[in-house]
């Protein structure tokens, strides 16, 4: 007998008080009749369907390209889960649900008398699997493995490789694994030029997929859900529908069908809604260093935490009594710092509600809501458990190591170990997913060295790559670093560690995340040479850019990054450009070092001004916004002890990951020119 609810979240999804913008649900903007042409001449009450009508699951099969007989047709996605799990646990069995997660997905499991135990996705580790974690979770009395991608509640897809793991996993334990996909397409139709979130619908094995036509389409009165399942685990599924609700309705399967048929137009609808709402929200969240994301918004729903509170249920009930939005909060799902936000619905609503959202949230950035901590607000940013974004450090370690070492010789421009660099960048900027200009990631220069009689012709080297955005194509931000160093003198080589291999191997990790996760605006990212001899690589980018100077948005550059023992870093460059403190700002409130603006005001003679000290210069002087971030010089400067040991390892991860919400930042609030 049920004696108390077991889906919480269901239940205050259900009844809760109505609120005039609603963030708190999950789907898709409903269509009228007009979106779907012909519906009301397909309506009729009667079809034949005993086991799924026809048209439907022939509609279904082709549009996730598996046979007809692994398709089970059920009312939503959330149908078709209860099915799936009926057909496949009882009483004594055991499932491993993801957590954070969805709560009917464990209500289920429990009503048929199975044993829950939980596998986490935390947001330490911006909701992924610890795959050992999950084998060591397995038992002998495991039937049912379950997950969801993107994951409800926060929108973080798993990629095709831990798929593939899971599906092993419960294949080994003689177990079975249920991959909830309902809010794949809308993610993949939102997504532009970035790779798709992978289906588990090609995988081999024992793998039941479900999704619908709610979340992605907009159609969630049809209720049309479906699952994908191996041929035999369907049919035990077709038995089980006998028992709940015997048969779909007719009008739903008849007009589900025709929306099959005119799916290309209702996706297009879908891709306009989804890419305006995410970009939206990545605008909002970059401009909120109060919550904090796993990841930029990618599907549908998102689930930041938010700063300071170990429960945002007091603070959800606020914002819907004194603001009129609604979200949900993280509790239901397993994480009370959390809360859930919708980004599915009328893009001018979103539009409002994250303005209300934001208005609300700013009493906890000044400390409001935090006065019960004895805490100051940016302590408390500076001392959260934000997820940093995905740094590879071993790839950045050996990039680090590899341009610092002795057959480098130095990297002096016009040498033989710069050709050495050179070749090297070049095959990392590849490696990262850059693309060249003009076929060519080259840039070369020359430039009069030495004065007088010493004088003599060299040339540098420029090398350039790029990525396209997804909304700002046409203007760029530019990433630097100079890859030159002094070589070597009287047979002592000078490895130039942390000036400036430091700054030029964090372009690659930049680099191949914003390759995993595309920004808006186009990204150029420059290794620059000669640096050490004049800023003449700079020099020649600013005269001779490969795009239109007047899309260059601002210069991010990076000159010796990799070392300092107080987790300081210094940003050059707000005191003659104001406008851009409010950025940095907001990104030092929860940035992993200590991020100081500071060396760049000319009044202040006992500090040294670094306002002309590097690459950006040249970009600064053309009047192109500029940026330049560096520790404070130190005794291995233009020394032989410049070398990979004498970098401070932690400190040069957590500052790339502090570059790259640098970049996001600027990517969502780009300065004005």
């Amino acid at each position: 007998m049920l004696t108390e609810p077991l889906a919480p979240y269901m239940l205050w999804a259900k009844t809760r008080e109505a609120a005039e913008i609603d963030l708190a649900g999950s789907n898709l903007l409903s269509c009228t009749l007009a979106d779907l042409p012909g519906a009301a001449d397909a309506l009729q009450l009667t079809a034949p369907n005993d086991n799924g009508y026809a048209p439907l699951v022939e509609s279904i099969a082709a549009h996730c390209g598996v046979a007809a007989d692994r398709v089970v047709t059920a009312t939503g996605c959330s149908g078709a889960n209860f099915l799936a799990i009926a057909a496949l646990v009882g009483a004594g069995d055991e499932v491993l649900v993801e957590q954070p997660g969805y709560d009917p997905l464990v209500g289920a499991c429990t009503l048929l008398g199975a044993r829950v135990r939980r596998i986490a996705r935390p947001f330490s580790q911006r909701f992924q699997f610890d795959l050992d974690a999950v084998r060591a979770a397995v038992t002998p009395a495991t039937r049912l493995i379950i997950v969801t991608s993107p994951h409800n509640p926060s929108g973080v897809s798993l990629d095709a490789a831990v798929l593939r793991a899971l599906a092993r996993i419960a294949e080994d334990a003689r177990a079975h694994l249920l991959v909830d996909e309902v809010y794949r397409d809308a993610a993949n139709l939102g997504a532009g030029d970035a790779a798709p979130t992978a289906s588990a619908t090609t995988l081999d094995g024992p793998v039941i997929v479900t999704n619908s036509l709610t979340k992605s389409y907009g159609l969630n009165g049809l209720r049309c859900g479906w699952a994908v399942a191996p041929a035999a685990v369907a049919a035990r599924m077709r038995r089980v529908r006998d028992l709940v609700d015997a048969v779909g309705s007719a009008p739903s399967d008849r007009l589900s069908a025709l929306a099959f048929q005119h799916l290309p137009l209702l996706a297009a609808r879908t891709t306009r809604l989804v890419t305006a709402n995410l970009a939206l929200a990545r605008t909002f969240a970059a401009a909120q260093p109060g919550l904090l994301l796993a990841e930029p918004p990618r599907a549908t729903v998102i689930f930041p935490q938010v700063s300071g509170l170990s429960d945002t249920s007091a603070l959800v009930a606020d914002i819907a009594a004194r603001h009129g939005v609604a979200v949900a909060p993280g509790h239901f799902f397993d994480a009370p710092a959390h809360m859930r936000i919708s980004l599915a619905g009328q893009t001018g609503k979103l539009a409002e509600g994250l303005r209300r959202l934001g208005r609300a949230l700013r009493p906890i950035l000044i400390g409001v809501w935090l006065l019960a901590t004895g805490v100051t607000p940016f302590a408390q940013a500076a001392a959260t458990t934000a997820a940093p974004p995905a740094v590879d450090r071993r790839q950045l370690l050996a990039d680090l190591r590899t341009l610092s070492a002795d057959d480098m010789e130095g990297r002096l421009v016009g040498s033989p170990g710069g050709a050495r660099a050179r070749a090297y960048v070049i095959e990392r900027f590849k490696a990262s997913g850059l693309l060249p200009f003009g076929g060519s990631y080259e840039s070369p220069f020359t430039f009069t060295a030495g004065r007088g009689a010493a004088a003599a012709e060299r040339q540098g080297v420029n090398i350039i790559g790029h990525l396209t955005g997804t909304r700002e194509p046409q203007r760029y931000i530019v990433i630097t670093a100079h890859y030159d160093h002094i070589g070597a003198r009287n047979g002592v080589t000078f490895n130039g560690a942390d000036d400036n291999a430091s700054g030029t191997a964090a372009l690659f990790a930049l680099a191949a995340y914003f390759k995993a996760h595309p920004p808006a605006h186009s990204l150029i990212f420059a290794a620059l040479d000669a640096e050490e001899s004049g800023l003449r690589g700079a020099r020649q980018f600013v005269a001779r850019p490969p795009v239109d100077a007047a899309s260059l948005v601002i210069n991010l550059n990076m000159d010796m990054i990799g070392r300092d023992a107080n987790n300081l870093l210094y940003v050059v460059g707000t005191h003659a450009q104001s406008a851009l403190k409010p950025v940095i700002a907001r990104v030092a409130a929860a940035a992993a070092v200590t991020l100081t603006m500071g060396h760049d005001d000319p009044a202040k003679k006992d500090i040294e001004d670094w306002s002309t000290s590097s690459d950006h210069a040249p970009f600064c002087q053309a009047k192109i916004p500029c940026l330049y971030f560096g520790v404070e010089d130190f005794e291995n400067h233009h020394k032989a002890t410049d070398k990979y040991e004498t970098m401070t390892h932690d400190f040069y991860v957590r500052v790339v990951e502090t570059m790259i919400r640098v970049t996001q930042a600027f990517d969502a609030a780009p300065p004005s020119r």
